[in-house]
């Protein structure tokens, strides 16, 4: 699954650097980022500190009785939600509570960092220390998070659409078409045999965070159009002929097969074969493709990703 995110990511990448425009509208993005921050850089804009408090309220909820929900005082996430992460230990419920708070505190100057960075990696580094690795520790203390979360949006009975007054049809489309029993099958056995712990001493969660930056390496080097063994340029026709496959998916054969072509190009170049394996190889990452390739997790991740395409792909559905 990383790599195919790796090579999706070059085939952009390639895009940009052939049309000469910014990654992924760069500057259309850093326009984001000043929305959120004050005139300095340094902390958030007058409207993100008006709406901190509102929100805070209702994932820092004061303590109430676990039947006494009141829809109008959780009306972002709703009852269902609220009922779901009570259930939880005490020190697990309160994590939505302390990322939102460590958001407040320092999420100004993560913003600042990632409008400020001159490259993908540069980029990277901050989301994956602010955000990949403080995720991935909490999932791994309290792996119940998953099942409460999506269960917050498969059961969604808040207002939130109403109060802001938008249109909610997609939100039911996908919560009623997805098949969140093979998503939580997949999470819970991706962190309880691949991300959680260790494997050779490894601790997994720093050494699947290190395939992030070498992803980035990847990025950075396609778009300046490097030729190298950690680039999506020296495999560049390959990946074309997997995107025409993608845009054409009545032909099954064709696509899993442009789709290994372009893989044994980018991973088994003999020339290359070394470097990428330092850099995508890892005990960690081994033990992750063999937890995916197990034949449950394979099944329940298939009847995902067709839950999920099938939402977005309105012509094309996946047999």
């Amino acid at each position: 699954m990383r790599n195919l995110a790796v090579l999706l990511l070059c085939f952009v990448a390639l895009q940009v650097s052939a049309q000469d425009e910014d990654m992924f509208g760069m500057g259309e993005l850093e326009e984001a980022f000043s929305m959120f921050l004050d005139e300095s850089g340094t902390g958030f804009s007058p409207m993100i500190q008006g709406v901190m408090p509102i929100i805070e309220a209702q994932i820092c909820p004061s303590e109430e009785s676990a039947d006494d929900c009141q829809p109008m005082e959780n009306w972002i996430f709703g009852c269902n939600c609220r009922n779901s992460f009570r259930k939880l230990s005490d020190e697990c419920k309160r994590k939505p509570c302390q990322a939102f708070r460590a958001f407040r505190d320092n999420g100004a100057a993560v913003i600042n960092s990632l409008k400020n960075a001159e490259s993908v990696q540069e980029a990277m580094n901050v989301i994956v220390d602010s955000i990949v690795k403080p995720v991935a520790h909490a999932l791994c203390q309290c792996p119940g998070l998953v099942d409460s979360s999506l269960s917050c949006v498969q059961n969604y009975d808040g207002m939130l659409f109403e109060m802001a007054e938008m249109d909610r049809s997609g939100f039911d489309i996908f919560r009623s078409s997805g098949d969140w029993s093979s998503m939580k099958k997949v999470m819970r056995a991706f962190l309880s045999e691949a991300w959680c712990g260790e494997v050779d001493g490894a601790n997994c969660i720093e050494e699947l965070a290190k395939g992030y930056d070498v992803m980035a390496q990847f990025i950075d080097n396609t778009i300046a159009g490097n030729d190298v063994c950690m680039s999506g340029v020296r495999f560049a026709k390959k990946m074309s002929r997997y995107m025409a496959a993608v845009d054409n998916l009545s032909d099954a054969n064709e696509f899993i097969e442009a789709y290994l072509d372009m893989e044994k190009a980018a991973m088994c170049d003999s020339d290359c074969a070394e470097e990428i394996a330092d850099g995508f190889y890892s005990c960690c990452a081994k033990k992750a493709m063999e937890t995916v390739r197990r034949k449950p997790i394979k099944k329940a991740l298939i009847k995902t990703v067709k839950s999920i395409w099938n939402l977005i792909s309105d012509e094309k559905k996946m047999a």
